[in-house]
């Protein structure tokens, strides 16, 4: 089964080669045994210098003792997970407090956890958690990742052991749902705290993140996972994890490969991580990265829409966003999609906005076509000019996929476009139960052969004319100071509600 699209691939092997790692442990609490240094320790007995790949490379070395093995992380003797922890105020989200973090930042405490949950007594005051490893399948099959935690948490993972290829899964904004498995007979509606089903095979090393929100004497509970057939989630067993060693492509260890920084001259920048959005527009370096697009330039992307995300937010109706006070604020997420269709979605309670440019390479007569689950509106400029958009179609209640007549308002006015200009497109969409969907197609058509039909088009002669709208006619919203005003947005186009 494939979970993740293609991105290119940079292996992200352990460092040295044929090498393994060990950490001894200093005493038990819990079922968690820990090494430490704190930023002190590190600070006295690390190398000299102003910081940098170097300096990360030494210091991490103090504490994971080599020892003669291979280097392949389903065959290394220590098991567990690298864990990190960084420290923030009260108010911080892993968002605002991940994208302050740079190449050099130093957590204040690290180490290697043999299981998966840290006790409150090694985590003091407010921060953020960052765990690393490779997950290694004792067996082939179908399993959901997830976790249980009363705060903000994320799981990526990589379709193999190459962490810059990691994808995010399951993530929590907001306070839980606690316990329930999506396999669970007696489970609620899935939440996004709980994967979606992902293929193992056998023996085969998995690079898995989890980062959470620390509270001071709050226990996390453990990543946990269910095996297709399985009754109830149990937690990840440490001998299915070995911790994670930065690679010898990613020197910095700031999550992203060497040899495509140089290439997008991201070296330029040497406090960059994969968290950073370098240009501005939204989107992070390792999205950008994952979509081939430059990190560095905010300006049009050819072949992407950006498609932002809002969670937790309640309604059906387009109405309950943009008179929300979430409709002015930054996205919670902001990725590059190379369609307007979206991939399903797995949150409910969830807010979505497609917006970007087409460009078409034909002048004639169109006509488009939106299906969505629950409520969208598709909206259309007659020129690159956010604020002259109008809208031409929407679906007021969900439909299915590919259901595009169930309403009259899912199918536009006929729209005269010419080759080579730019029109601002965007869709905005509400869903509150999973799964939700955006479907935005097209056709080219005879304005007077249509003014001329003298029966009702079937649905199943509409869906033959339909096309997905290529990829090659799309462009990423340009990034300006007056976009970013308010939460990305113009502020007249803001005004507009």
């Amino acid at each position: 089964m494939t979970i993740f699209s293609g991105a290119k691939r940079w292996q992200c092997l352990p460092r040295g080669g044929r090498r393994v790692f060990f950490a001894g442990c200093l005493g038990i609490v819990g079922f968690a045994s820990i090494l430490f240094l704190s930023a002190e320790d590190n600070a006295e007995s690390g190398p000299s210098g102003e910081g940098g790949a170097g300096e990360a490379v030494a210091d991490q070395a103090q504490w994971l003792h080599p020892v003669p093995g291979s280097g392949q992380p389903e065959k290394q003797a220590v098991h567990g997970v690298l864990y990190e922890r960084y420290s923030g105020g009260p108010k911080t989200t892993i968002k605002k407090l991940r994208s302050s973090l740079t190449a050099t930042s130093k957590p204040d405490s690290k180490g290697v956890v043999e299981g998966v949950t840290v006790p409150a007594e090694l985590s003091e005051g407010e921060g953020l958690v960052r765990m690393r490893a490779w997950l290694v399948a004792p067996k082939t099959g179908s399993v959901r990742l997830g976790f249980v935690s009363p705060r903000e948490a994320e799981i990526f993972l990589s379709q193999d052991q190459d962490c810059f290829r990691r994808q995010k899964l399951a993530w929590n904004v907001s306070w839980p749902w606690r316990g329930w498995s999506p396999y669970n007979p007696e489970g609620r509606e899935k939440k996004t705290q709980w994967s979606e089903d992902i293929k193992l095979i056998e023996g085969q090393s998995y690079y898995l993140e989890y980062w959470y929100e620390s509270k001071e004497e709050e226990v996390q509970s453990p990543l946990q996972w269910q095996w297709l057939g399985e009754e109830l989630p149990s937690a990840i067993p440490s001998e299915a994890l070995r911790p994670f060693v930065p690679s010898s492509g990613d020197t910095n260890d700031n999550g992203l490969p060497d040899q495509w920084e140089q290439e997008v001259n991201l070296v330029e920048l040497p406090e960059a991580t994969s968290w950073s959005d370098s240009d501005g527009d939204g989107v992070t370096n390792l999205e950008e990265f994952h979509a081939g697009t430059d990190p560095l330039d905010s300006g049009f992307t050819k072949g992407f829409l950006r498609w932002d995300l809002w969670y937790d937010i309640d309604g059906v109706y387009i109405r309950d966003f943009t008179q929300s006070a979430h409709f002015t604020r930054p996205p919670t997420q902001s990725r590059l999609l190379p369609s307007t269709i979206t991939p399903m979605l797995t949150a409910g309670k969830v807010a979505t906005r497609l917006s970007g440019y087409l460009v078409p390479e034909v002048s004639g007569t169109y006509q488009f076509a939106l299906s969505a689950d629950d409520s969208a509106e598709f909206w259309l400029s007659s020129d690159d000019q956010s604020e002259n958009r109008r809208l031409l179609a929407f679906c007021d209640t969900w439909k299915r996929p590919k259901r595009y007549k169930r309403i009259d308002a899912q199918l536009s006015e006929l729209v005269e476009l010419e080759a080579g200009r730019s029109y601002f497109l965007e869709v905005l969409h509400k869903d509150q139960m999973t799964p939700g969907h955006i479907e935005l197609v097209w056709r080219q058509i005879d304005p007077v052969e249509y003014s001329q039909r003298t029966s009702p088009e079937s649905e199943e002669d509409l869906n033959a004319s339909l096309q997905p709208i290529p990829s090659n006619l799309l462009r990423s919203p340009r990034d300006t100071p007056e976009s970013r005003a308010i939460g990305n947005l113009k502020r007249s186009w803001v005004e507009q509600y």
